[in-house]
Formats: C-alpha cells, sequence, structure tokens
C-alpha cells in the first residue's frame, strides 16, 4: 500500500504508512490505472488500486479519482500548487483572532532571541556601556514595530489596495470533494446564465457513458462566510461554474433502476471552494471555468446581453429573475457609469475603451427598454424553435443587422416579424432597407447643410450696386458656355453608349438561342445515346442466345457422328485377339529398347552409332570421354568431335555367328 502526506510545505510518498521520499512530480503512465511517480532517486509506477486514502488528511481528496488516472493527475496538479497557509488553515477550522497571532508571533521572536543571545553577548561586552544601553533600546523599538508591521500585512490589509484578481485569489479556500445533493442553484445576482436543456442532456449521456473517465471539476461558493467551518456540508453551497453538470448528474442520481455502486460514481465530485464572493466575483469565476472546462457550454450573444442587462438591473436594486421583464431599464448616467465599471471587472477587459469597442453592440441591446426588450427575447424564441432545432443557439452574426438602426424601428421591425415561424431572410431584408433609407436621408440634410453654409459666405463676400451686376453677368455667361459644352460632350457619349449597349444586346440575344440550341442538340444526343445503350444491350442479349444454340447444335452433332462411325465389338475374334496383343507385345519391347540403350553407359574409346541429325543418319565413332551433358565424340568418318545426348548414342550391332 502506498499513499501521500503533506509536511513543512513539502509532498511526501509513504509506503506502509511510513514516510519515504518526497515526490518532484506525478504523470499518467502508459499502463492501465497506473501513474508514474518522479523522486529524487528514482521514477516507479504505481497501481491506483493499491493507493491508500485513509493514511493522511491530504490523501482523502483522491478518494474519488481512484478509477480514472486523467483525473488522479489533474487532482494532483491543483492540490499541489495549493499554497501551504491555507491548508493550514483549513486544517485547524477556524481563522483565529489578532491577539493569538500576535502571541504566536512574540513567542518565535522570543525563541529566535534565545539562540542568538550567545553571540550577540559576545559583541556587546566589546562595546561599552552607554552604546550598549543605546543598542538595546532602538532593537526592542525595532522588533515592535516589526511585529505590528507583520500583524497588519497579514490580518488588516486593506482590499482597496489589492486588484481584482487578488481579491479572488484571496477568497479561493482550496479543492474538496462535495457531495452533489448538497450542491445547490447560485442565486440570481450569481448566476451568468439560464441553464441550457439540450446541454444538460448531453451531459447526462456523457457521463452515463465512462462515469470516471472525464474530470468533471465544479466551482462552488459558500455565502455569508470569511472560511470554511468544520462541516462544510451543512453550508448553502453555490455551483457558480458547472451548474449544468451538477444539473445532469441530480438527473442520473433520480434514475430510480441505479444500482447501489453506481450510485457512488455520481455522489461525489471535486470541487474549488470560494467564500464571500460578490456577484461581479462570482460571474468572472463562472466565465472563466466555461471556457476552461472541457464540457463547458459556449456563451452565445443573447445569453451574454442577458448577463449584462442583469448586472444593470442589480446595479439599480432589482435582484430578482423577473424584473429585467417587468422594471423599467435604469437611464442614469452614474448608474450607467457604475454598471460598465461593473462589466470591465466580469469580461476581464483592462478599460472603458476596450470594453466600448469589444462589446459595443451587447451594450446597446441590453439597455433596451422593456417593451423592446420582451420583443427581442420573443422572436429569439421562436427563431431558434423554428429553424434551429439541431443547434439550439444564435450567433452575433444573425443580430447584426440590428446595428446602425434606433429603437423605434427595431420595435416596430420586431412586431412586423415575431410569428412562430420566423423568416430570417425576410427579416434582414427589412432592416437593410431601413438602414438605406435613413443614410439616404441622412445624407440630404448633410447636404442641404453645406449648401446653406455656400450661400451664406456667397452673401458675405457679395459687391454692391453695379459691380455686383457686371461679376455676376460675366459669370454666367462663362457658366453657360462650360455647361453646354459639357452637355455637348455628354450627349455624344450618351449617344455613343446607346449603340454600344445595343450591339451588346443583340449579340447577348444571339448567344442565348445559339446556347438555348446547344441545349436542345445536347438533349437529342443524350437521348440517341439512351435509345443506343438499350440497343446494345439488346444485341448482347441476343447475341448470348445464338451462342447457347450453336454449342447445343454442335453438341448434338459431334455425338451423332460419334454414334455412326465408332462401333465396338463386345465379342471379337480370336484372331483379332492375337494380333492385337502382338503389336502391344512388339510396341512393349522397342519401348523396352529404348529405356535401356538410354540408362546403358559407354566407356571411353568404345566403338557406338552415332545420331547426326544434318543427315538424319547413324555414323560410327569413337567415346572420348563422358561429359556432364552426354559424352564427347569423334566422327571416324571425317575426325569431327562433338558432344552428343545419350539418346543420340546407340551400340554398334554385331553380325551373328
Amino acid at each position: 500500500m502506498w499513499s501521500f502526506d503533506r509536511k513543512n510545505g513539502l509532498t511526501l510518498l509513504t509506503r506502509n504508512g511510513m514516510p519515504d521520499e518526497e515526490i518532484i512530480g506525478l504523470e499518467k503512465s502508459n499502463n492501465v490505472n497506473c501513474i508514474k511517480i518522479h523522486t529524487f532517486e528514482e521514477t516507479k509506477i504505481y497501481r491506483l488500486e493499491k493507493f491508500d486514502s485513509k493514511c493522511t488528511q491530504f490523501a482523502t481528496r483522491f478518494k474519488s479519482c481512484l478509477n480514472s488516472r486523467s483525473s488522479f493527475v489533474e487532482m494532483w496538479k491543483c492540490l499541489h500548487t495549493e499554497n501551504k497557509n491555507k491548508e493550514d488553515k483549513i486544517a485547524d477550522s477556524g481563522v483565529k483572532d489578532k491577539a493569538t497571532n500576535v502571541k504566536e508571533q512574540t513567542e518565535k521572536k522570543n525563541r529566535t532571541d534565545e539562540t542568538d543571545n550567545n553571540e550577540e553577548n559576545m559583541k556587546d561586552d566589546a562595546l561599552e556601556p552607554k552604546e550598549r544601553d543605546y543598542q538595546k533600546e532602538s532593537s526592542d523599538t525595532c522588533d515592535l514595530e516589526q511585529m505590528t508591521e507583520e500583524t497588519d500585512t497579514e490580518s488588516d490589509t486593506p482590499e482597496k489596495e489589492l486588484s481584482f484578481e487578488e481579491r479572488i485569489q484571496r477568497k479561493f479556500k482550496g479543492y474538496f470533494p462535495l457531495p452533489v445533493g448538497n450542491l445547490k442553484e447560485p442565486s440570481s445576482t450569481n448566476l451568468v446564465r439560464v441553464p441550457d436543456e439540450s446541454h444538460t442532456k448531453q451531459l447526462e449521456k456523457e457521463f452515463r457513458r465512462k462515469p470516471f473517465n472525464y474530470y468533471t471539476l465544479m466551482v462552488v461558493n459558500i455565502p455569508g462566510l470569511s472560511d470554511i467551518p468544520d462541516n462544510i456540508q451543512t453550508c448553502k453551497l453555490e455551483t457558480i461554474g458547472g451548474n449544468h453538470s451538477r444539473i445532469a448528474l441530480k438527473n442520473i442520481l433520480k434514475d430510480k433502476e441505479l444500482s447501489s455502486e453506481e450510485r457512488k460514481k455520481y455522489e461525489e465530485r471535486l470541487c474549488a471552494v470560494y467564500c464571500s464572493l460578490t456577484p461581479q466575483e462570482a460571474k468572472r469565476v463562472g466565465l472563466e471555468h466555461n471556457t476552461i472546462h472541457r464540457f463547458g457550454k459556449d456563451i452565445d450573444i443573447f445569453a451574454r446581453i442577458e448577463c449584462f442587462r442583469s448586472t444593470l438591473f442589480q446595479r439599480a436594486g432589482f435582484n430578482k429573475k423577473s424584473d429585467i421583464q417587468t422594471k423599467e431599464t435604469p437611464v442614469d448616467k452614474n448608474l450607467l457609469n457604475e454598471w460598465k465599471n461593473d462589466l470591465e471587472m466580469i469580461t476581464g477587459v483592462e478599460n472603458r475603451k476596450k470594453l466600448n469597442n469589444k462589446f459595443r453592440f451587447e451594450l446597446f441591446l441590453a439597455q433596451f427598454s422593456t417593451p423592446c426588450w420582451l420583443q427581442l427575447r420573443s422572436f429569439i424564441d421562436n427563431f431558434k424553435g423554428s429553424k434551429r432545432k439541431q443547434k439550439n443557439k444564435i450567433s452575433g452574426r444573425q443580430l447584426r443587422c440590428l446595428d446602425g438602426l434606433k429603437e423605434k424601428t427595431i420595435l416596430d421591425l420586431l412586431q412586423k416579424n415575431n410569428n412562430q415561424h420566423v423568416d430570417f431572410c425576410k427579416f434582414k431584408a427589412m432592416c437593410d432597407e431601413h438602414k438605406s433609407k435613413s443614410s439616404s436621408v441622412t445624407s440630404k440634410g448633410k447636404h442641404k447643410a453645406t449648401l446653406k453654409n455656400a450661400v451664406t459666405e456667397e452673401e458675405k463676400t457679395e459687391p454692391d450696386g453695379e459691380e455686383r451686376i457686371i461679376t455676376i453677368a460675366e459669370e454666367d455667361v462663362t457658366h453657360l458656355d462650360d455647361s453646354l459644352k459639357k452637355i455637348n460632350v455628354l450627349h455624344k457619349e450618351n449617344t455613343s453608349m446607346k449603340q454600344k449597349y445595343a450591339e451588346l444586346k443583340n449579340s447577348f440575344e444571339q448567344e442565348k438561342l445559339s446556347s438555348q440550341n446547344c441545349k436542345c442538340e445536347a438533349d437529342t444526343l443524350k437521348k440517341e445515346v439512351s435509345d443506343l445503350k438499350k440497343k446494345l444491350g439488346n444485341i448482347f442479349k441476343e447475341n448470348k442466345e445464338l451462342k447457347e444454340d450453336i454449342n447445343k447444335r454442335k453438341l448434338a452433332s459431334v455425338t451423332d457422328f460419334c454414334a455412326s462411325t465408332i462401333s465396338v465389338d463386345l465379342n471379337p475374334s480370336p484372331r483379332k485377339k492375337l494380333c492385337t496383343e502382338n503389336n502391344t507385345d512388339t510396341h512393349d519391347g522397342k519401348r523396352k529398347r529404348q529405356m535401356n540403350e538410354e540408362n546403358t553407359e559407354y566407356k571411353d574409346g568404345e566403338k557406338v552409332l552415332c545420331f547426326w541429325k544434318q543427315d538424319q543418319k547413324w555414323y560410327e565413332a569413337d567415346i572420348i570421354e563422358k561429359r556432364s551433358k552426354g559424352y564427347f565424340v569423334k566422327f571416324v568418318l571425317d575426325g569431327v568431335e562433338r558432344v552428343l545426348k545419350q539418346k543420340d548414342i546407340k551400340k554398334k550391332k554385331t553380325g551373328k555367328r
């Protein structure tokens, strides 16, 4: 059996209850249900089945992760990075008073002073008495100042000096396995978004399929408490992050068909615990958890707008869920400024300029009046239910058509198109029409304003009397000449363009007719090809049938010919029997002789008969020697030497005496 222990800020590996070595690192092994532990001396593989979760308080936190390597390693990473001081506070289960902190610090100071007294006395003996007294007084005052500074920095540091992230980190208390049954839905002020049923059903399927393989970490807030009590299960536990997985696990536990062993797999989950988070801090933690978590659902644009709107109403003092739809939207400038400060903290944006650039459209929709907000909400619900059954989500690209319109026009458009079956293309076209009209109106207004400014400037610079009349006449004449010239040029260009247009139109019509003719020809060719294919198929079938008939006729003719020509004597005469026997005997004898000649071996210098293929005759020859392919022979007639095979050589016959 092996386990973990935590002492003096070090994580130790214990074997059979005794601490052995310090652990440097831990990772997954390639073996099933095994992990690899690195120490200073060696690296070893340990089985999770032999892990003793009851050995130490630190080891009990790994109880819910013993069936999965990945969850065990993730738990190790979470707990190994945890601060030693936080663990000491959790073990003591309570926050100490300022007086006890001061006492402990004085005791520590006294212990250190006793050890250093001997060395300091040796140095003090060498000094004069006046200098010794002065150093003692200064050291006492310095010690008191240091103690007060340490107590102030540890316990009474003001939260205004800390950043928003440091305040959240200060309220983090650690990781604890908590029962799922005690986890509750967060309050309306701490809620990031409304849970989605389709996402919870998807999580149920995943958890049922592999209950231990997935590492589901949830974030919990304990409101109203500065630190964790002894019985953490009795407190109110709000699930800020992982609310969908909480609902999915509770739905699984409601199933009565689950056995007790299967139920244990879903009863506990590891949670990151915070204490007394503000609504802004809770929403920030929930959003960060959603982006990091493996099964976190992406927040669509409408959920983000709803979150922004709820923070606006909470800043005004409306904390109920229904207040967004029933109360009037706040309009006070100071309140809106505070609301945007809250959004900077929630979203993690650095300054106001970046917030306005990144979420300009969402901020505009979040400040809608209540009737316009209700129409927008019903429109989005109808849009999700009508054509987007597979993907129950709306993107920012689809709502961007409302950007640039006023609230009154948006309200009119939503009222006209707010049906059960929403036609989004039609709605977008109507929005574009309104935008074009508004842009033309604004351009006309700008043109009028520029004309007025020009007229006023001309009136200011106009001369008086006869000079004014003469200048106007001269200017008009020159202006008319220029305009007439321009009109003539434009008229010529217009006539040439009309001619070109007529030519292009005629060519286009001709090409259109030719394309139609080509289409007709292509259709006729397609029909002909299909007819030819059908005829080919029929020809192949007829060819097959003809071949079968020819084969049948051939077989019939052959059988008839054989029956007519071949005659077998079942009872042959004795003379025929003798003839057949003699023929077989002569044939067998010849064959035996040939076999004997092929198997006979000839000696060197022996006289034999050799077959010359060109003349097709046998000639006398002498055997010189035996070779691998036959015999090396010399013909007697002309002295030619050759290598011949054994079948072309035979013994020379001798005359009978």
